[in-house]
């Protein structure tokens, strides 16, 4: 899953679908990711893959996608940390982002 160069893009986006988590997050390390494995990652993949695939600075991620990650997970802190420090993140998304720990913060205790 990591590797394998005979693995199409679209074998890709259907393993995705079918697999399980962890084997998920071995896809979202693989160098060179296309976009439409990423927009599907984004869409179904769990938490733990969606985490791998944001950490990928190799992998083709569409403004898209960065936003259907954002929508999903925008309570996990471990995500929202990553996503921030990308560059290519749109501005959208890091308003979204900030948001979102504003929406944390005030459900705290400490506020």
């Amino acid at each position: 899953l990591l590797r394998s160069p005979l693995l199409t893009a679209d074998d890709l986006v259907d393993l995705v679908a079918t697999l399980d988590p962890r084997a998920q997050a071995v896809i979202a390390r693989r160098a060179g990711l296309a976009a439409s494995v990423t927009a599907a990652m984004s869409a179904l993949a769990a938490r733990e893959a969606v985490i791998e695939l944001a950490r990928n600075e190799d992998a083709e991620i569409l403004p898209s996608a960065f936003r259907r990650m954002v929508e999903r997970f925008v309570g996990d802190g471990d995500l929202r940390e990553i996503l921030i420090r990308r560059p290519a993140l749109p501005v959208d998304c890091r308003h979204l982002l900030l948001a979102g720990v504003g929406e944390a913060l005030s459900r705290s205790s400490f506020v």
